[in-house]
């Protein structure tokens, strides 16, 4: 079953100037409009006319080897809607540092398009499709 978060995601913004990660207030973004990032104020622009429609899941668990609860979450769960492979691994190397998270908490990465699983994001941003082939980005 897929979540609520996934079918209705929010759209998160990193500013390229000040890194400060931020949510859009529109519920549909479109890539070729410009956004102000709150902190510094500078423009942020998207280079597509397509609706987002990827998202990375971001989560983490207890980690056993440090006496943790593996069924107890460490950082919220989340989708974030994202534009590319490359901003997925981004976003989820972000959330990993924003939350201090070690490989074994790490749960989250899974990448999907719409309802479709593409791939995931491993605990050290590279991005695997569902073969565990890897995807440069």
């Amino acid at each position: 079953m897929i979540s609520q978060e996934l079918l209705n995601p929010k759209r998160y913004f990193n500013c390229p100037d000040c890194g400060n990660l931020y949510e859009a207030r529109d519920k549909e973004v479109r890539m070729f409009e410009k956004y102000e990032c709150p902190q510094c104020e500078s423009d942020v622009y998207y280079e597509s006319n397509e609706i987002l429609t990827m998202r990375v899941q971001m989560s983490s668990y207890g980690n056993i080897d440090w006496d943790e609860d593996p069924n107890v979450p460490i950082s919220p769960n989340k989708f974030w809607v994202v534009g590319s492979f490359k901003e997925a691994s981004g976003v989820c190397l972000a959330y990993i540092k924003e939350f201090h998270l070690g490989g074994g908490h790490w749960t989250g990465g899974k990448i999907y398009d719409k309802e479709t699983l593409l791939g995931r994001v491993s605990y050290n941003g590279r991005v695997w499709d569902n073969d565990g082939k890897e995807i440069l980005i």
